[in-house]
């Protein structure tokens, strides 16, 4: 008897802790349901964060872009024709940038950000996104910008022959960025009387160096119309990243009336 009054008195305890074991476990899926809302309120709260501080930072690389080319083309306007100088600028993604008239024009995320120059601009603005030097001349009534890609050794070509001579002058291209430049060169000659040639009229510019030459001679061996000829050799360099950048060499050949 005593031992039947004891296995039955063992139940109810077993009942107990059978019990506890599942309000524990209830309570802690209920702890573990809290803390995943709060990470994932933490999280969504984190994400808007971040959001919001990118387009803070986007909008700041665009306002300044536009700042720096503005303040830039002011700088050398007011200088004079012949006056250069480099800027760093950083587009942002989703931005697209441009030039009207005299206004440095970036739409970010379909909102313009404009800035004005006191000159006139011209010249073109990187299509893509991403960090560029840029390079601001002075052309006198105008402001060419454009990425900077290559250097030249002479701003201006001038050159003096007899009437029925031959001469030869040259200028150098430098590439100043890692990435390919390839140089096409151009003389929109207008005269018959004597004859240019530009060679080679296509090339790869090295950071050493590279060459051009131009050819200038009576046509045909007949003496040459005395005075001078004025004309402009246009460089277009371009990157194999599809940066463009153009410089315009005034050429001044006086050919003697003697």
């Amino acid at each position: 008897m005593n031992k039947k009054i004891g296995q039955a008195s063992a139940r109810p305890s077993a009942l107990r802790v059978k019990g506890c074991t599942g309000q524990a476990s209830a309570e802690l899926i209920s702890i573990m349901g809290i803390s995943l809302l709060v990470v994932l309120v933490f999280l969504i709260l984190a994400g808007k964060s971040i959001s919001e501080v990118s387009s803070a930072q986007n909008y700041n690389d665009a306002r300044d872009a536009a700042n720096s080319l503005a303040q830039a083309a002011d700088s050398v306007f007011a200088q004079g024709e012949g006056a250069s100088r480099t800027v760093f600028i950083k587009l942002p993604a989703n931005s697209v940038s441009y030039m009207q008239s005299n206004s440095i024009i970036i739409n970010l995320d379909g909102s313009d950000i404009i800035t004005q120059s006191t000159a006139l601009l011209s010249g073109s603005l990187p299509s893509s996104p991403g960090s560029y030097n840029m390079k601001i001349v002075s052309h006198g009534s105008y402001v060419l910008i454009t990425p900077y890609l290559a250097d030249i050794d002479k701003k201006a070509i001038f050159i003096s022959m007899a009437r029925t001579d031959e001469r030869q002058e040259n200028l150098k291209i430098f590439s100043a960025v890692s990435a390919v430049v390839r140089a096409d060169a151009n003389a929109s000659w207008g005269f018959t009387d004597v004859i240019l040639t530009v060679s080679p009229s296509s090339l790869v510019a090295s950071p050493s160096g590279s060459q051009i030459n131009l050819t200038f001679s009576s046509a045909g061996g007949s003496p040459a119309n005395p005075g001078f000829h004025n004309s402009q050799l246009v460089i277009n360099a371009t990157s194999d990243t599809n940066l463009t950048e153009t410089f315009y060499v005034p050429i001044t050949l006086y050919v003697n009336p003697g």
